[in-house]
């Protein structure tokens, strides 16, 4: 595997952490993440970008480690550490604005990123939410929705089948996620 070197580095950077539904390694969602825009990017014959794919890997990686910019440029490079501090909210989730306009906004290796990463999230939800509905009813998705709703709207030109593509998926996972929270709630009585 080309990018097990990264595969490896995100592992010891988040070593530890793990979503607190399932115990899940947090590190499995980064590399979903690489994967699902190398997928794209392979199937709709937009080339692979070495650069676009390390920083799916990387991409939370300054919100929740001690890694800091200049290790991931002197590491990465300065492209990586510029789409790596693209996707990061140096506000913390309860200041979204800002940032989701900073995504929305910023480059196509970016939106990119954000589209895999909502596609992961909501596709996650939708298969755990059974047990975990009022969390993420509450918690996650007022999280995502406020992206989802502006980076849905952007246009892409260099990614234009990779960005559409995943657009789609993210429509879809976040219909699927949505209705099987309200399902739940319905089931539990809310």
């Amino acid at each position: 595997m080309a990018f097990r070197g990264v595969l490896d580095f995100v592992k010891k950077a988040h070593a530890g952490q793990k979503y607190p539904e399932d115990g899940m390694e947090y590190w499995r969602h980064l590399d979903e993440v690489a994967k699902i825009l190398a997928n794209c990017l392979y199937v709709f014959g937009e080339g692979e970008s070495r650069d676009l794919i390390i920083a799916g890997y990387l991409h939370d990686i300054l919100e929740d480690t001690s890694v800091t910019i200049d290790e991931i440029k002197e590491k990465y490079g300065g492209n990586v550490a510029e789409l790596v501090e693209g996707m990061t909210n140096k506000q913390g989730d309860k200041q979204t604005k800002e940032y989701v306009e900073s995504v929305a906004s910023g480059k196509e290796e970016i939106r990119l990123i954000k589209l895999a990463d909502l596609y992961s999230n909501y596709t996650r939800v939708s298969k755990l939410v059974q047990d975990h509905w009022k969390r993420y009813d509450e918690v996650v998705v007022p999280i995502m929705e406020p992206m989802y709703n502006e980076i849905i709207k952007t246009e892409f030109v260099k990614f234009k089948k990779t960005g559409d593509f995943l657009k789609s998926l993210v429509i879809i996972s976040r219909r699927l996620a949505l209705n099987a929270i309200h399902i739940a709630k319905v089931e539990n009585g809310s």
